[in-house]
């Protein structure tokens, strides 16, 4: 009943065949095997299903909503379509249904970035950016490796990209040539200075330099 017409890296169209009511959801397998679920224990999660009816064509883009549902998809992941038989509320009352897929990577840009780090200390760093003429925008970050390590386990390579991109990681968007000190970082550790940007044409691009604090003077 779970038909896929497109898939892009960052969008999903598919139709629900349901003459009646159900629940479906579309979540990151990454996400269900990190917490320990499978997509029918989390489809029966209160709350977690979106309530529909009938025979419909969905188009799930990341970064957008529907309803008060945050939709989010992204690139080169598997991912799970889950819809559930239901009595028209948010309970599960018959089969549920799983399809799965994978996004596409997104094109490579080509844009180039000259990347510099100057007067590295036991809590700071310096970071020179200068995009060429084809950049149109682009994020500087920094986190240990440790936690980059990390990231990369749960979610995949690309998951750096969403965190980047999310206002709560302390980023810095930027449009232009920017030189600007990233401050409390741990002495003796090893760091990842990251760089994503996007190009005139859409596609995107991830430089990573890495660097060590020194130790505390």
């Amino acid at each position: 009943p779970i038909v896929i017409s497109e898939i892009t890296y960052n969008t999903v169209t598919f139709t629900i065949n349901i003459a009646g009511d159900y629940l479906f959801q579309c979540i990151d397998k990454a996400y269900l095997e990190h917490n320990g679920q499978t997509p029918e224990s989390y489809i029966n999660t209160m709350g977690i299903g979106i309530p529909e009816k009938g025979v419909q064509t969905f188009e799930w883009v990341d970064g957008s909503t529907y309803g008060s549902y945050d939709m989010h998809l992204r690139e080169d992941s598997e991912y799970y379509i889950i819809a559930a038989i239901s009595d028209g509320k948010q309970n599960v009352t018959g089969d549920v249904f799983v399809k799965t897929f994978r996004t596409p990577k997104r094109p490579v840009s080509e844009a180039g970035m000259t990347i510099e780090l100057k007067d590295i200390s036991s809590t700071s760093v310096t970071v020179s950016t200068t995009p060429d003429d084809t950049v149109t925008e682009y994020y500087v970050w920094i986190d240990s490796q440790a936690k980059v390590d990390y990231y990369i386990q749960v979610g995949g390579e690309s998951i750096l990209n969403s965190l980047i991109k999310n206002s709560n990681s302390g980023s810095w968007h930027l449009t232009q040539a920017n030189e600007q000190t990233w401050g409390g970082l741990t002495p003796e550790t090893d760091y990842l200075c990251m760089v994503y940007l996007l190009d005139n044409k859409g596609n995107e691009l991830m430089q990573k330099v890495e660097f060590r604090t020194s130790g505390k003077t």
